[in-house]
């Protein structure tokens, strides 16, 4: 008990001085926001294989209620997306603004294929609707600005998979990775 009075006692000490602790620089909270949403997308996908598995081991009433919990969280995630989205471009940082959309695609893709396991099609309609607004988006930002150049690679892996039905793979995650180095991001 004495050794969290003395911390708690520091941490009141500091906050009440007069000198300030710096603040974090933007770019590390950018590349958190980042991992974040990449990490969720990832859970959700080895979720929906988790899912995949329980439906055809005869359980498709758990795998049903675990489909439409994903696809709540995958509209959740792609709404955060589209804002942190939004707010990039509007503060110039194109290139993260496109990143934020191939996520959200992610997160469309992954609401697709849960919709489609548990029939619902309506849904899926307007999420492919969703889906060439993002990648129309995409292309605009791209042929905005030059410095979005670097990513068309990544936008157009994005395009084939997503076309094909898949989710966004490791590859094109990897090639945003290597673009981010490049920029010394």
């Amino acid at each position: 008990m004495i050794y969290f009075y003395t911390i708690r006692q520091e941490y009141e000490d500091i906050k009440s001085s007069t000198y300030h602790l710096p603040k974090l620089d933007i770019k590390f909270h950018l590349l958190a926001d980042i991992l974040t949403m990449q990490l969720e997308a990832l859970y959700l996908e080895d979720h929906q294989e988790f899912l995949a598995h329980l439906r055809s081991v005869k359980f498709p009433k758990a795998a049903s209620q675990g489909y439409i919990k994903v696809i709540d969280s995958c509209y959740k995630y792609a709404k955060d997306t589209e804002a942190h989205q939004l707010s990039y471009e509007a503060r110039a940082y194109c290139p993260l603004a496109i990143e934020f959309l191939l996520l959200q695609l992610h997160f469309v893709s992954l609401e697709i294929r849960a919709s489609t396991a548990i029939s619902i099609n309506s849904k899926t309609e307007r999420l492919y609707e969703q889906r060439d607004r993002i990648f129309s988006t995409c292309h605009l930002l791209l042929q905005r600005y030059s410095v979005c150049e670097s990513y068309k690679v990544a936008v157009d892996g994005a395009h084939t998979r997503f076309i094909n039905g898949q989710a966004i793979p490791f590859e094109v995650w990897k090639a945003i990775a290597q673009v981010m180095q490049k920029e010394n991001f």
